[in-house]
């Protein structure tokens, strides 16, 4: 109540005699203690019910928060007994794709797009145990139902969430997974499936504890489960299919694992902290990675994962070594050149650079690869380097694709003109390599290339054409003075 008197929120009906009362985490909740021997925590606001803190064996006297860290909690009972607990509150969060969910004062769901600062709240006014979040379903457990949200947007109103179904359910599960059709629920190692109306359809049981679960997709009504298991084993699951399938099996206990965008490799970490790539097809160990704690396909890219360890976040490309980030917290996420770190309760969204693996393959030979890789988001200076890299390899298309990036008219031009003027020319190879000599501005390089080749460029309009119309408008500044016999001063 206010100062005056004045009631605020709904009153609440205490179980037992109340006879201490204090404040968590600067008034954000309230502990009470009595008769019950139990601490309960309350939020302030509404006074809504949040669970049993500490239990002791007889009544308790006294509760004091420390306020240096107030998640430190000392309990006095009558017999005598001091007792000092520690509060620690799990994260409730879920990703898809760019939508992440994640709980905020116990009692409440924040939906927010990663690629815009847009965020939807949701007062449950209840304790939230889990989320989960599918496409445009959203899952929230209380503490006696399950309410499945729809995503809604209609012409001229702002987005929203609606209820669509309510699931009576107060069985406490270890894990939550919705789909388009169905929710999944984890009870040690049982999954069991759900339908809308929260009628049993399924269960699976495993040979022993379900460690993760994720929703990989598929059809609605069908979508596949990946789950790990604690005695190592990778199974996936379809839900019109009661026979799970075995895709392979890790020497210890599974902590965390993803599939890439193409269903060919799985990443798995297991209790050793060790990440491993395996092919799904043949079940071949493709390569392994010390020192991970969670893991993340890249979702635009079937070949690029991000692993986390301590502070460090590690970039791995195909086959080639990692390189290593400064980066606190756990990856969750990976989409184009972002990376999801969950870092002490805050999800940030941080920008990785991709040229590393855009040079790795560019030293392979592999312009494709490169390509691929560079899309995903490099700058404009390194869109040039690529397109002149491209260029000095002979891929005329790729370089002409990297400076429209750009938008370098001149250089887009010149390709063009370029890829159609060689393309019957013995000695296109040639042509280009000296072209992109002169574009390049390696000037010194350009006279011993001509004698090599025996080039002259007084008899090959195309150098001149290159010469003249794009270097000395890249530069107007240089005064380059081409002579009869190729050299140049």
């Amino acid at each position: 109540m206010q100062a005056d008197g004045t009631i605020l929120g709904k009153p609440r009906i205490l179980l037992s005699e109340p006879t201490c009362i204090d404040t968590l985490f600067s008034g954000q909740y309230i502990l009470i203690a009595g008769s019950d021997y139990k601490v309960t925590l309350y939020t302030t606001a509404d006074a809504i019910h949040l669970g049993t803190v500490a239990v002791t064996d007889s009544w308790i006297s006294s509760i004091c928060v420390l306020q240096q860290k107030q998640n430190v909690l000392a309990i006095g009972s009558i017999d005598g007994c001091v007792v000092v607990h520690q509060i620690m509150f799990n994260t409730v969060h879920a990703l898809y794709k760019e939508i992440y969910a994640y709980r905020e004062n116990m009692t409440e769901v924040v939906v927010q797009n990663l690629h815009s600062p847009d965020k939807l709240r949701l007062r449950c006014k209840d304790l939230v145990k889990k989320v989960s979040v599918y496409q445009s379903r959203l899952a929230v457990q209380l503490s006696d139902r399950i309410l499945i949200y729809e995503h809604t947007r209609n012409p001229g109103e702002p987005s929203r969430y609606r209820v669509k179904e309510k699931i009576s359910n107060s069985l406490n599960c270890s894990l939550l997974v919705v789909t388009s059709m169905h929710t999944l629920m984890c009870f040690g190692a049982v999954l069991r499936l759900y339908n809308n109306l929260g009628e049993l359809e399924h269960e699976w049981t495993m040979e022993s504890f379900i460690r993760y679960v994720r929703c990989v997709g598929g059809p609605p009504g069908n979508e596949g489960i990946l789950i790990g298991l604690k005695s190592g084993q990778v199974l996936q699951v379809y839900i019109s299919n009661p026979f799970p399938i075995l895709h392979m099996t890790s020497k210890s206990s599974i902590r965390c694992l993803d599939i890439n965008s193409t269903r060919t490799k799985i990443a798995v970490v297991d209790e050793a902290f060790i990440c491993s790539v395996y092919e799904l097809q043949s079940q071949k160990l493709l390569f392994s990675e010390p020192n991970a704690l969670s893991v993340a396909w890249n979702l635009e890219h079937p070949d690029i994962l991000a692993y986390s360890w301590q502070n460090l976040l590690s970039i791995k490309t195909g086959t080639f070594q990692a390189h290593s980030l400064p980066i606190p917290g756990f990856v969750v996420g990976f989409y184009g050149s972002k990376v999801y770190v969950l870092d002490n309760f805050n999800l940030n969204g941080i920008e990785v650079p991709n040229i590393v693996a855009v040079d790795k393959f560019m030293e392979n030979n592999n312009t494709i690869e490169a390509f691929r890789c560079a899309c995903l988001g490099i700058t404009d200076s390194e869109w040039k380097r690529f397109g002149m890299q491209s260029l000095e390899k002979g891929d005329l298309l790729l370089a002409r694709k990297a400076f429209m990036k750009v938008k370098d008219n001149i250089m887009v031009d010149y390709l063009m003109h370029a890829e159609q003027n060689y393309k019957k020319d013995s000695k296109a190879k040639q042509l280009i390599q000296a072209e992109y000599l002169i574009l390049a501005g390696k000037i010194h390089e350009v006279s011993s290339f001509f004698a090599h080749y025996k080039f002259q460029t007084k008899s090959d309009p195309r150098l001149q054409r290159c010469m003249y119309n794009y270097l000395i408008r890249r530069r107007p500044s240089s005064c380059i003075q081409i002579c009869r016999c190729g050299t140049v001063r």
